[in-house]
């Protein structure tokens, strides 16, 4: 076979895998849901039984022209409970941090998480 053929098949070949590899990248799927479940408006028709919801709300207060958190809540609701605590009026980055990663070594799988001018909200789903 002629140099010039076999240089074009491995050009050939390597556009196919690379073409392959970028379209399975741009399939990948978010590990958050982009759009947001329907129990999210916590409605008891929209739970299932035997699932537990959580809401983890941080409201910023840009002082000093930092942000910083100036309230966190969690709102913990399933058919058989619905209960709201705030954590804390004043809970630093790491600190919020840490606590979202509590809730995942506590169970509770992030599905999705939403921003809004005043803050944050990060909403849990855990099997009882």
């Amino acid at each position: 076979m002629n140099t010039d053929v076999l240089i074009y098949l491995l050009a050939a070949a390597v556009l196919i895998i690379l073409a392959f590899v970028a379209g399975r990248l741009l399939r990948r799927r978010p590990s958050v849901a982009s759009e947001p479940p329907d129990w999210i408006s916590q409605r008891p028709e929209h739970f299932e039984r035997g699932e537990q919801y959580c809401e983890l709300r941080v409201d910023f207060n840009y002082t000093d022209e930092k942000p910083s958190t100036s309230r966190v809540t969690a709102t913990y609701f399933s058919l058989e409970d619905h209960r709201r605590e705030v954590l804390s009026d004043h809970m630093t980055e790491s600190e919020f941090s840490q606590q979202r990663a509590k809730l995942r070594r506590d169970g509770w799988q992030e599905t999705y998480k939403s921003v809004d001018r005043e803050g944050q909200s990060y909403y849990y789903r855990r099997s009882a």
